[in-house]
């Protein structure tokens, strides 16, 4: 099964996991309206406290932004190696 089906499958549901998982990230800050502590309710408190909105949802923004782009990155590079992991296999090796 991990030698045959796993790296198969892996191709095909790589690129909607990785969809979901920014969407999740991003999305994330929709939790604040439920009052639920995170990020931008964090960042809410924060503004309250110090009057300074700007300077707190561009450090918010950077923080979001460097997640996903870190998770996006991620994503490629595992993509990538699929990629070249499925043209180094011999011809006549793999199964048609």
């Amino acid at each position: 099964m991990t030698n045959i089906v796993l790296p198969q499958t892996m191709r095909i549901i790589l690129p909607p996991i990785g969809n979901q998982t920014l969407s999740l990230v991003k999305e994330s800050s929709i939790l604040s309206t439920i009052t639920v502590q995170e990020l931008t309710m964090s960042a809410l408190i924060v503004q309250g406290q110090t009057f300074r909105p700007f300077e707190v949802f561009i450090v918010i923004t950077l923080l979001y932004w460097g997640v996903n782009e870190l998770i996006a990155t991620c994503l490629r590079i595992y993509e990538r190696r699929l990629k070249r992991r499925r043209t180094l296999v011999p011809a006549g090796t793999a199964s048609n």
